[in-house]
């Protein structure tokens, strides 16, 4: 899938996935218990439907209804990169409540039971995209904390000698998660936010024989 590796698609999955869950959960027929998707896939829709199964659907109908907002919503809802310079260039929510539901969107919507009209599933695909453009907001908002230097500047944490060879020799510091993964680390949640800040005060000899390959 050309968009499931991108941390903007993942993001708005989630937002979505949260909104149907939310609306199935309030309607007398869940929308994977309901017709087929027009993927052409068949939702199962009898009472011994294993939850595997029944997960697995649901996930699909999401990633679908996922990719049918991706591909309509403006490219200005698509930043390439997130990060603690880039806040002031993401969607806000003035501009999610300005964008019109797409139709085939709204018709899923009715068909699989999760709002009863077009009004609610108007007011269903603002939600998710201003839940969406508030998650942008936080992984922002993660990288920008995670960017900044300890109390006293990175100068307060050095040591005596190379954290690895222990040799008195000059010292330069080095961050152990690479900077330029900071986003893909906070949205794969891969690390806490504090710990993209760690850095390791190292000679020369340890960086160049590649100190962000042992310890990742």
């Amino acid at each position: 899938m050309e968009h499931s590796q991108s941390s903007c698609f993942n993001a708005l999955k989630d937002s979505v996935a949260y909104k149907v869950i939310q609306a199935s959960t309030t309607t007398t027929t869940p929308a994977a218990t309901k017709g087929k998707q027009r993927t052409g896939t068949e939702v199962p829709n009898d009472k011994d439907a294993s939850q595997d199964n029944l997960a697995k659907e649901l996930d699909e109908f999401v990633l679908y209804l996922t990719q049918e907002l991706y591909d309509t919503v403006p490219e200005t809802f698509k930043p390439q990169e997130i990060n603690e310079s880039g806040s002031d260039q993401l969607p806000t929510r003035v501009d999610a409540e300005s964008l019109s539901a797409p139709p085939t969107f709204r018709d899923s919507l009715i068909t699989y039971a999760l709002v009863t009209d077009e009004d609610s599933a108007d007011d269903m695909f603002h939600s998710i995209l201003i839940a969406y453009t508030e998650e942008l907001a936080s992984i922002a908002e993660e990288a920008k904390r995670a960017s900044l230097p300890p109390v006293g500047g990175w100068k307060s944490t050095r040591t005596d000698s190379c954290e690895i060879c222990a040799r008195d020799v000059p010292l330069t510091y080095h961050h152990l998660i690479p900077r330029s993964t900071h986003e893909k680390v906070l949205r794969r949640k891969w690390h806490p936010p504090e710990m993209l800040n760690v850095v390791a005060w190292l000679c020369r000899a340890p960086h160049a024989a590649g100190v962000h390959t042992a310890v990742g």
